[in-house]
């Protein structure tokens, strides 16, 4: 089962029901190239992403599209990129979490910061132990194990597109309380574009770049 890292906002919008889309951006480590896997740093950087079309799949092989065939100039090739999610697979959720242990009574557990909740059933009590002895501070969501996870979700549909292509009704889904007809309709996608280059700006991505990225709808389980 992959895993998903969630900020403490997408994580309050999933709980209260409001987020059931998310978007990555298409890179190797997002992607998967003919039926071979990730393809390779040098591989990755020939391809030409000027040079698509879209393909909804399936492959000759078999696999569920959707796909973007693009050009590889240096080995005159056009090749399937296609995700590393497919509807039906389950993500568990990574989010700012800390262990505790309470001083008030026996319990152990997790709390988690996106809402300050806690968990205690079935967390292992050596493990919760060890890390409160270590630091009882905020930890990374990155760092955080999957029997610390507390949501999991199930992918219902995968589709790439380029992100200004962006909806009103995808930003909804995408967890922004905006309700249609109101008078946020004409810059719902500027409001979406500030949250995106918060996130993917540095990373060479901007909205500007208008990059490609998979669009995942989930629902959570």
């Amino acid at each position: 089962m992959k895993s998903i890292i969630c900020n403490s906002e997408s994580v309050r919008a999933i709980l209260d029901g409001r987020k059931t889309q998310t978007r990555r951006v298409v890179t190797r480590m997002t992607s998967n190239v003919d039926g071979h896997g990730r393809a390779n740093k040098e591989f990755w950087e020939q391809l030409d992403f000027s040079d698509y079309y879209l393909d909804s799949g399936p492959s000759p092989a078999g696999n569920p599209g959707p796909y973007l065939k693009i050009y590889n100039p240096t080995l005159t090739t056009r090749h399937r990129i296609y995700p590393i999610w497919f509807p039906g697979d389950k993500l568990w959720v990574r989010e700012t979490w800390k262990p505790f242990i309470s001083v008030t009574d026996p319990r152990y557990g997790i709390r988690y910061k996106a809402d300050k909740s806690r968990v205690s059933k079935g967390m292992p009590v050596n493990l919760i132990t060890e890390l409160v002895a270590k630091s009882t501070k905020w930890r990374a969501s990155i760092h955080m194990p999957i029997w610390a996870s507390r949501i999991t979700l199930e992918i219902k549909d995968v589709r790439v597109e380029r992100v200004q292509d962006i909806s009103f009704a995808d930003v909804i889904a995408e967890g922004f309380p905006f309700e249609k007809g109101s008078e946020v309709d004409s810059w719902y996608k500027s409001a979406f574009e500030g949250l995106w280059d918060s996130i993917n700006l540095k990373r060479g991505f901007g909205w500007d770049t208008n990059p490609w990225v998979w669009v995942k709808e989930f629902e959570i389980i």
